[in-house]
């Protein structure tokens, strides 16, 4: 186990001074939630800084300001750091289902798998909702695995499902169901049923369910009304489930998600779809392993449908059924190499993750994206601004805003022109010329540009800094 954990360690570590990419995927949102309840308190419904609701339910926001209060505010550290403890969970729950069902070694193998594949490279430096998903999803999956075989209490199933709810919405439930598809095909003969223990799991776990869930969903409606509903539900639940943002229909593009998973969990992908194949192939074994195998087999089946169904595609939406897809990979990868040649694995797996985590800095090292290049500039000119001149942000500049330790709604053009055509100093943010030009159509006064920044292989200024003033105050330096 010390050997994932220090996999884990460098690849985070890797990743996190691999560069700054607040501008990608959509993460400057998350930080926003989590300045949100940071600067204003509110840790029921968050805004961003375009004044938009939030997407998604607050739990990885809290578990954000949480982290935040360790680091002294948010940044980097606390920002990425509840995405890369989930993968770290991950991969030991991983580990301890393969020690459970009595093969410590492919359970270490699967977190290896794991921890060494695309989804993890991402999550450890990803601020979104998608790592913390990915660990309650599958920790629900085999708490209801458990639960089934009469070794747990259901209200756990409960408990982690109303926490991944709390994440992401109620999608996680569904997949865990899928797993139960093995009912039909596969039997575990070490089942021990009890129907009442079962009952009152159930009973207690769902209420538990609702109170949380929809106690939160209740306070959070009081506070922010109907937009809750339409942004929540509306648009992301119901609208990803129906049609995507350039008009694809449910099935419309069935064959996406697998051949994601294919292409991009290379080269464990090969061996997951041979371990699916052996899961159905031994499915009436009648073992406690032939049915977990099953289980985890249709879980990730009938989630890679539900996916493949939906109009709203990303290889990040199969990050929760990915595990069980590691579990089952590493199980195939020590049933091919055979009991003879496993301490020879065991001695080379440190020179293949450093091989593989090598592979992995010098492609990030090569492949500079436009929103990295950004992202970096962004941070540059956050240390750059005087601390202590406070910025009016007239459009959407939510990297600078993380980076300043700010969370403020962006202003209208008639906004600042109200305040540019005041006596005191104002230092306008700006990040589209031509939000600057609406602004001075409605503002004739004397208007300098103090301070611009231009990212590298780009022409034209990411971000600009206009002001009634001549230039930052005297202390300024740049």
């Amino acid at each position: 186990m010390a050997m994932l954990v220090v996999t884990w360690l460098a690849l985070t570590l890797l990743r996190l001074f691999d560069g700054t990419n607040i501008m990608d995927d959509d993460q400057e949102r998350p930080a926003m939630y989590i300045q949100d309840i940071l600067v204003n308190g509110n840790w029921l419904a968050q805004h961003d800084s375009d004044g938009d609701m939030m997407s998604k339910p607050p739990l990885y926001a809290w578990l954000g300001a949480l982290a935040s209060k360790f680091t002294g505010g948010l940044n980097e550290i606390s920002l990425y750091s509840v995405g890369a403890l989930a993968v770290l969970a991950t991969a030991l729950l991983v580990f301890f289902q393969g020690r459970r069902l009595g093969n410590e070694v492919a359970g270490f193998v699967g977190s290896a798998v794991l921890l060494l594949s695309n989804p993890s490279i991402k999550m450890v430096h990803l601020a979104r909702t998608d790592g913390l998903f990915m660990v309650l999803v599958f920790a629900s999956a085999l708490a209801a695995l458990e639960a089934y075989r009469g070794r747990l209490n259901w209200f756990w199933f409960w408990v982690l499902s109303a926490l991944s709810t709390l994440t992401k919405g109620p999608i996680g439930t569904i997949l865990v169901a899928g797993g139960f598809i093995a009912t039909f095909l596969a039997q575990d003969s070490t089942r021990e049923a009890n129907m009442k223990r079962t009952a009152i799991g159930h009973c207690a776990g769902i209420l538990f369910f609702a109170v949380v869930v929809g106690g939160w969903f209740y306070a959070a409606y009081l506070q922010a009304g109907d937009p809750l509903i339409d942004k929540i539900i509306g648009k992301e639940l119901v609208g990803h489930a129906t049609e995507s943002a350039r008009g694809d229909g449910i099935g419309s593009k069935i064959h996406q998600p697998p051949l994601y998973f294919l292409s991009r969990f290379l080269p464990w992908s090969i061996f997951a779809v041979m371990a699916f194949w052996r899961a159905f192939k031994d499915r009436r074994s009648r073992t406690r392993e032939a049915f977990a195998r099953m289980f985890l087999a249709c879980y990730f089946l009938f989630g890679l449908l539900i996916f493949s169904l939906s109009p709203h595609q990303r290889f990040d939406h199969q990050f929760p059924i990915i595990p069980a897809a590691a579990l089952l990979a590493g199980m195939e990868i020590v049933r091919l190499l055979g009991p003879a040649r496993i301490p020879l694995l065991l001695k080379a797996y440190p020179a293949i993750a450093l091989l593989m985590l090598g592979g992995v800095k010098a492609y990030h090292f090569m492949n500079v994206t436009k929103e990295e290049r950004r992202s970096l500039l962004v941070k540059r000119a956050a240390k750059e601004i005087p601390a202590g001149v406070e910025l009016t942000y007239a459009d959407s500049l939510m990297g600078l805003q993380f980076f300043r330790g700010t969370m403020q709604i962006h202003r209208s053009a008639d906004e600042v022109c109200s305040l540019l055509a005041s006596d005191a100093p104002v230092y306008v943010a700006v990040r589209r010329e031509e939000t600057w030009e609406d602004i001075r159509e409605c503002y004739d006064g004397p208007a300098h540009k103090v301070a611009e920044w231009i990212p590298e292989k780009e022409k034209e200024p990411f971000l600009t800094i206009y002001s009634n003033r001549e230039s930052f105050p005297a202390s300024a330096e740049h």
